[in-house]
Order: structure tokens, then sequence, then C-alpha cells
């Protein structure tokens, strides 16, 4: 379960800023929860990382990966 704190909640989303994504879309809060996951393994499929995500947001894999994909579109 991926679990984040305040602090770097915001850290990472300074990170993003630069993409243009919007904050208020879902998508954005998992590319932060993403990231964060992938900060600590870099060596994982990206399956794992959806299933992680949803599982940390109480979500199913394929909304986690639309929501993402939506996100980024939009950015």
């Amino acid at each position: 379960m991926i679990e984040l704190s305040k602090s770097e909640f915001k850290d990472l989303a300074l990170s993003i800023q630069q993409f243009a994504i919007p904050q208020n879309i879902l998508g954005y809060t998992y590319i932060i929860y993403a990231l964060k996951f992938l900060s600590e393994d870099t060596d994982v499929p990206i399956s794992e990382i959806y299933w992680e995500i949803g599982h940390s947001c109480n979500t199913t894999v394929a909304k986690c990966e639309r929501a993402i994909r939506h996100a980024i579109n939009v950015g």
C-alpha cells in the first residue's frame, strides 16, 4: 500500500507541475501515487503500479488506468 505524507505529496505535485496536468481531475492524484511508488522501486511492471494505486485509493485497476490516461491526455 502506498502511503504519502502531505509534504511528500506537495513535493511530487511540484515535480509534475511542468506537465500542466489539471489538479482537479482524479488522474492527477493517481500520477502522484505512481511517482511515489516508482521512487521506491523502478523495476516494476505497469500493471503492478496500477494495482498498488487502486488498492491504496480503493478503486479498480481499470478505473485507475483510465484516470491516469485521461489526465495525461488533458494535460
